[in-house]
């Protein structure tokens, strides 16, 4: 009889313990990958800008100026945000998504300026 209850609790833990999760959609990765932009974004602009030239240009799937302060942040979230995108892109595969031609990558800017206290590139 042991062996018997034994053998069920097996059975029921094999079947229960270990639930296949349903993989993740193409418009949950795509809102996580928006999202993270969104934070880079607050990130760069977080920083007062009274002189420019403080400033960096990094060219990280677009071009964003960047305080040394802030840097270490800025990169520990791009990484971040290239593991969402390689998801978000097996979602894409995988759900049969047409794929888009990469994002054009804007022309360099030509200078930094402060603009209201926040830093902009023109």
């Amino acid at each position: 009889m042991k062996k018997l209850n034994l053998l069920y609790f097996c059975v029921f833990a094999l079947f229960f313990g270990c639930s296949k999760s349903e993989p993740k959609t193409f418009e949950y990765w795509n809102n996580l990958v928006n999202e993270k932009l969104e934070e880079i974004n607050r990130l760069v602009q977080s920083v007062p800008c009274t002189d420019a030239g403080d400033f960096e240009i990094v060219r990280k799937g677009g071009y964003y100026l960047v305080h040394p302060s802030v840097r270490t942040e800025f990169d520990r979230l791009q990484v971040q945000l290239e593991g969402l995108e390689k998801e978000r892109n097996i979602a894409q595969t995988r759900e049969g998504w047409i794929g888009s031609p990469p994002p054009m990558i804007p022309s360099h800017p030509v200078r930094k300026v402060c603009e209201n206290g926040k830093p902009k590139l023109l």
